[in-house]
């Protein structure tokens, strides 16, 4: 079956790219992303990029949008930076605040990925019987 095929390809890119994921947190955002857009769009399950949307990480805009929520309140706001440091990706802690992102959380974000792709494919299979 295509799909069984394609997302086989999908798998071994998630693999290939946890080989490959570096430093710049936004291109390991993008790229991760841009994996899994294609598939969502033409197969859909297991939305893949609902599950990154989903996930602790957060770009500019969503901080932007977490920060306009908070409002004038200049303590939480002190709060929820914290002692981040500059970047265009972030992670939301366990309170809600934002802490900066590390390579782990990327990798860890793949290998739910992989999860969930092992998963979806394996129904697949057993539909097909």
């Amino acid at each position: 079956m295509k799909e069984i095929s394609y997302k086989r390809k999908l798998l071994k890119e998630l693999k290939q790219y946890k080989d490959e994921v570096g430093f710049d947190n936004e291109q390991n955002y993008s790229k991760l992303y841009n994996l899994c857009v294609d598939c969502d769009n033409e197969y859909g399950e297991p939305y893949l990029t609902d599950h990154i949307r989903e996930s602790d990480l957060v770009d500019d805009d969503d901080v932007k949008y977490l920060m306009e929520k908070i409002g004038n309140d200049i303590d939480r706001m002190r709060c929820f930076i914290g002692d981040t440091t500059s970047d265009t990706v972030y992670r939301l802690d366990g309170y809600g605040n934002l802490d900066n992102v590390a390579r782990c959380d990327f990798l860890d974000l793949a290998d739910e990925l992989i999860d969930m792709l092992k998963e979806n494919i394996k129904s697949l299979q057993e539909s097909e019987l």
